[in-house]
């Protein structure tokens, strides 16, 4: 955690599901991948695939108080 207080992010959100109160981990975890990966090829182009490079994040899965509105807070 200090790590984290530590760092200087430009960008903290939410990512909702629209569906949120039925999805499933594993497949928000799909989606999630599927949604960084994009972003990734956005800023980085081909070389986010042919070498890994990534933008530098944090993501943090919730369920919310009820425990069935999963949702992801990330910092960039």
């Amino acid at each position: 955690m200090a790590y984290l207080l530590e760092q200087d992010w430009d960008v903290f959100r939410t990512l909702k599901f629209v569906d949120s109160r039925t999805i499933g981990s594993i497949t928000a975890n799909k989606l999630l991948r599927s949604y960084w990966n994009r972003i990734d090829r956005v800023f980085f182009g081909h070389a986010a695939d042919r070498k890994s490079i990534r933008v530098p994040r944090w993501c943090f899965a919730h369920e919310g108080a009820d425990a069935e509105n999963f949702h992801i807070h990330f910092l960039l």
